[in-house]
Protein backbone atom coordinates (compact mmCIF):
# COMPACT_ATOMS: atom_id res chain seq x y z
CA UNK A 1 0.00 0.00 0.00
CA UNK A 2 1.23 3.49 -0.85
CA UNK A 3 1.52 5.46 2.38
CA UNK A 4 1.49 9.28 2.15
CA UNK A 5 1.30 12.20 4.48
CA UNK A 6 -2.29 13.52 4.34
CA UNK A 7 -1.22 17.15 4.00
CA UNK A 8 1.06 16.28 1.09
CA UNK A 9 -1.76 14.29 -0.52
CA UNK A 10 -4.14 17.25 -0.20
CA UNK A 11 -1.55 19.59 -1.67
CA UNK A 12 -0.80 17.35 -4.64
CA UNK A 13 -4.48 16.77 -5.36
CA UNK A 14 -5.16 20.50 -5.16
CA UNK A 15 -2.28 21.17 -7.55
CA UNK A 16 -3.48 18.46 -9.93
CA UNK A 17 -6.90 20.08 -10.12
CA UNK A 18 -5.94 23.74 -10.11
CA UNK A 19 -2.46 24.10 -11.55
CA UNK A 20 -2.04 24.17 -15.31
CA UNK A 21 1.59 23.40 -15.85
CA UNK A 22 3.70 23.02 -18.92
CA UNK A 23 6.40 21.48 -16.73
CA UNK A 24 6.43 17.83 -17.80
CA UNK A 25 8.35 16.78 -14.70
CA UNK A 26 5.62 18.21 -12.43
CA UNK A 27 2.87 16.69 -14.57
CA UNK A 28 4.62 13.31 -14.48
CA UNK A 29 4.97 13.52 -10.69
CA UNK A 30 1.27 14.33 -10.30
CA UNK A 31 0.28 11.49 -12.62
CA UNK A 32 2.51 9.03 -10.76
CA UNK A 33 1.07 10.16 -7.44
CA UNK A 34 -2.53 9.79 -8.66
CA UNK A 35 -1.78 6.31 -10.02
CA UNK A 36 -0.25 5.31 -6.69
CA UNK A 37 -3.38 6.47 -4.88
CA UNK A 38 -5.58 4.53 -7.32
CA UNK A 39 -3.65 1.30 -6.92
CA UNK A 40 -3.42 1.57 -3.14
CA UNK A 41 -7.01 0.41 -2.68
CA UNK A 42 -8.05 3.72 -1.13
CA UNK A 43 -10.22 4.82 -3.99
CA UNK A 44 -13.72 3.94 -5.11
CA UNK A 45 -16.20 5.25 -7.66
CA UNK A 46 -19.32 7.03 -6.42
CA UNK A 47 -22.48 6.60 -8.45
CA UNK A 48 -24.87 9.51 -8.75
CA UNK A 49 -27.12 7.79 -6.18
CA UNK A 50 -24.27 7.76 -3.67
CA UNK A 51 -23.33 11.35 -4.54
CA UNK A 52 -26.96 12.35 -3.83
CA UNK A 53 -26.80 10.64 -0.44
CA UNK A 54 -23.58 12.50 0.36
CA UNK A 55 -25.18 15.75 -0.76
CA UNK A 56 -28.18 15.14 1.47
CA UNK A 57 -25.95 14.26 4.40
CA UNK A 58 -23.89 17.44 4.16
CA UNK A 59 -26.99 19.58 3.59
CA UNK A 60 -28.69 18.28 6.72
CA UNK A 61 -25.81 17.43 9.03
CA UNK A 62 -23.52 20.39 8.30
CA UNK A 63 -25.97 23.03 7.11
CA UNK A 64 -24.01 22.99 3.86
CA UNK A 65 -24.60 25.01 0.77
CA UNK A 66 -23.99 23.25 -2.55
CA UNK A 67 -21.96 25.75 -4.52
CA UNK A 68 -21.46 23.72 -7.72
CA UNK A 69 -22.41 20.46 -9.39
CA UNK A 70 -20.39 19.32 -12.39
CA UNK A 71 -21.33 16.57 -14.79
CA UNK A 72 -19.48 14.04 -16.93
CA UNK A 73 -20.85 15.77 -20.03
CA UNK A 74 -20.50 19.39 -21.01
CA UNK A 75 -23.93 20.91 -21.45
CA UNK A 76 -24.24 24.64 -20.91
CA UNK A 77 -28.05 24.60 -20.71
CA UNK A 78 -27.96 21.86 -18.09
CA UNK A 79 -25.36 23.76 -16.03
CA UNK A 80 -27.53 26.90 -16.18
CA UNK A 81 -30.61 24.96 -15.07
CA UNK A 82 -28.74 23.35 -12.16
CA UNK A 83 -27.18 26.69 -11.18
CA UNK A 84 -30.65 28.26 -11.12
CA UNK A 85 -31.92 25.50 -8.82
CA UNK A 86 -28.89 25.95 -6.53
CA UNK A 87 -29.64 29.67 -6.32
CA UNK A 88 -33.27 28.95 -5.46
CA UNK A 89 -32.11 26.52 -2.76
CA UNK A 90 -30.22 29.40 -1.11
CA UNK A 91 -33.51 31.22 -0.59
CA UNK A 92 -35.78 28.21 -0.11
CA UNK A 93 -34.23 24.93 1.06
CA UNK A 94 -37.34 23.08 -0.16
CA UNK A 95 -35.89 23.34 -3.67
CA UNK A 96 -33.55 20.49 -2.63
CA UNK A 97 -36.35 18.07 -3.47
CA UNK A 98 -36.69 19.49 -6.99
CA UNK A 99 -32.92 19.42 -7.51
CA UNK A 100 -32.71 15.86 -6.22
CA UNK A 101 -35.47 14.69 -8.59
CA UNK A 102 -33.74 16.44 -11.50
CA UNK A 103 -30.39 14.79 -10.72
CA UNK A 104 -32.01 11.36 -10.35
CA UNK A 105 -33.79 11.83 -13.67
CA UNK A 106 -30.56 12.84 -15.39
CA UNK A 107 -28.82 9.74 -14.09
CA UNK A 108 -31.61 7.23 -14.67
CA UNK A 109 -33.20 8.54 -17.87
CA UNK A 110 -30.32 10.24 -19.66
CA UNK A 111 -27.26 8.48 -18.22
CA UNK A 112 -25.78 11.85 -17.23
CA UNK A 113 -23.67 11.27 -14.15
CA UNK A 114 -22.40 13.71 -11.55
CA UNK A 115 -18.65 14.32 -11.79
CA UNK A 116 -18.18 16.47 -8.68
CA UNK A 117 -20.01 18.47 -6.05
CA UNK A 118 -18.67 21.47 -4.15
CA UNK A 119 -19.94 22.40 -0.69
CA UNK A 120 -19.55 25.25 1.73
CA UNK A 121 -20.32 23.90 5.20
CA UNK A 122 -21.19 26.93 7.28
CA UNK A 123 -21.73 25.17 10.63
CA UNK A 124 -18.22 23.73 10.63
CA UNK A 125 -16.57 26.36 8.44
CA UNK A 126 -15.05 24.08 5.83
CA UNK A 127 -15.09 23.82 2.06
CA UNK A 128 -15.44 20.39 0.46
CA UNK A 129 -15.19 19.15 -3.10
CA UNK A 130 -16.27 15.55 -3.60
CA UNK A 131 -15.46 13.80 -6.88
CA UNK A 132 -16.97 10.73 -8.51
CA UNK A 133 -13.61 8.93 -8.41
CA UNK A 134 -13.71 8.96 -4.61
CA UNK A 135 -11.15 11.72 -4.20
CA UNK A 136 -12.01 14.80 -2.22
CA UNK A 137 -10.46 18.05 -1.20
CA UNK A 138 -11.40 19.77 2.01
CA UNK A 139 -10.19 22.64 4.14
CA UNK A 140 -7.08 21.38 5.92
CA UNK A 141 -8.35 21.62 9.50
CA UNK A 142 -11.36 19.40 8.70
CA UNK A 143 -9.59 16.69 6.70
CA UNK A 144 -9.57 13.95 9.36
CA UNK A 145 -13.14 14.59 10.44
CA UNK A 146 -14.52 14.62 6.88
CA UNK A 147 -12.44 11.60 5.80
CA UNK A 148 -13.77 9.59 8.76
CA UNK A 149 -17.31 10.76 8.06
CA UNK A 150 -17.14 9.82 4.37
CA UNK A 151 -15.68 6.44 5.27
CA UNK A 152 -18.46 5.77 7.78
CA UNK A 153 -21.12 6.84 5.30
CA UNK A 154 -19.67 4.53 2.64
CA UNK A 155 -19.75 1.59 5.05
CA UNK A 156 -23.46 2.21 5.62
CA UNK A 157 -24.22 2.75 1.93
CA UNK A 158 -22.53 -0.41 0.64
CA UNK A 159 -24.19 -2.76 3.14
Amino acid sequence: MYDVNEKFENLVLFMAENYNSYDTELNDAITTFEEAIETSGNQCIFTSDIMLKFMEHFLYEHNAKITAINFMVEDELLQEEIFALLNKMDKQPAFWDRLKRKLLSLSEDNCIEIQSVDFKCSDDGFLLSLMVNGLFTVTDFSYSKVADELSSLMEVLIK
